[in-house]
């Protein structure tokens, strides 16, 4: 099995949190890691910074609180899209040139719809 190296970009972090959590439309976020990923959870003390998209701290709260699968296929959204699409747009360099196939982006099949970063 290959060990996926972890991204870490403050800078990266930073360009998340500049937009509107993609639950509510609250402009006061918190970047959210997305815990459990297709290949299953990295866990809570191995984060990878590729893998974040931007909520509220209620949605935040919500995420943590549930299943993550449920939390996010009932409100319709797929969190690895979104990320994916905010690594395109970073100003990080590490993060925007991420290798597909050696990260989890490949296997974000979550089967909901994605309407909210454009």
């Amino acid at each position: 099995m290959n060990k996926k190296k972890l991204v870490k970009s403050l800078k990266h972090l930073k360009f998340v949190a500049e937009y509107p959590c993609i639950i509510c439309g609250s402009d006061s976020v918190q970047v959210a890691h997305i815990r459990s990923l297709p290949s299953g959870n990295i866990g809570m003390s191995r984060k990878d910074d590729r893998y974040t998209v931007p909520l509220c701290f209620g949605c935040h709260s919500k995420q943590h609180s549930m299943n993550e699968r449920k939390f996010w296929e009932t409100r319709l959204i797929n969190p690895m899209e979104v990320a994916k699409d905010l690594c395109l747009q970073s100003p990080c360099k590490k993060v925007k040139d991420f290798n597909e196939s050696t990260d989890y982006f490949k296997e974000g099949n979550y089967e909901t719809r994605l309407d909210i970063i454009t």
